[in-house]
């Protein structure tokens, strides 16, 4: 009688210090016997908590020549190292916030785009945009199960109303906030 009390006292003990990550997808049913009746756990594991990684990019600038409409802003970037993020994160949504200098007339077009490895040594670069407000949400890079780990960019372009004198045009505060599962 001790030692099977013993024996199925060892056996809780040891599922419950087991990670659950380790079963498989699908729940698992394991049973303990006691001596009134069956006892029945059911582990379903857990996927790891979603995340984000959050990068400051500064500020961004355009120059208008004396007769240009458009012009496009300097390129920010940043890496998230593998070691960053849990193994196999994919981005779940991209949200950029930033604030526009008090000069910068005009329509504001952002653009982010993340480069993605396909494993044989070449990179395909996801690109989305959308016009400026202050915390933009680019959802669609959740669309493709793209790694989280990788190289980002963030550019803009400016279309000024009307020709004129040498201006500039500014993103200031940038940052780019990477969500991810």
């Amino acid at each position: 009688m001790k030692k099977r009390i013993l024996s199925l006292a060892l056996c809780i003990i040891m599922l419950f210090s087991m990670n659950a990550t380790a079963f498989a997808a699908e729940d698992t049913e394991v049973a303990a016997v006691a001596d009134e009746g069956a006892v029945t756990f059911e582990v379903t594991p857990t996927p790891y908590a979603a995340g984000s990684n959050r990068h400051s990019i500064g500020s961004l600038n355009a120059f208008f020549g004396e007769d240009d409409l458009v012009a496009e802003s300097t390129i920010g970037s940043f890496t998230i190292r593998s070691s960053s993020v849990p193994a196999g994160a994919t981005i779940t949504k991209i949200v950029v916030t930033s604030s526009k200098s008090s000069g910068s007339t005009g329509n504001i077009v952002l653009y982010v785009a993340k480069d993605e490895d396909n494993g044989d040594g070449t990179f395909d670069r996801y690109i989305d945009n959308q016009t400026w407000a202050s915390s933009l949400t680019f959802s669609d890079f959740g669309n493709y199960g793209l790694s989280a780990a990788g190289t980002y960019y963030v550019q803009f372009a400016s279309t000024r109303y009307s020709t004129g004198m040498i201006a500039a045009a500014t993103l200031k505060n940038v940052y780019v906030t990477v969500y991810y599962r």
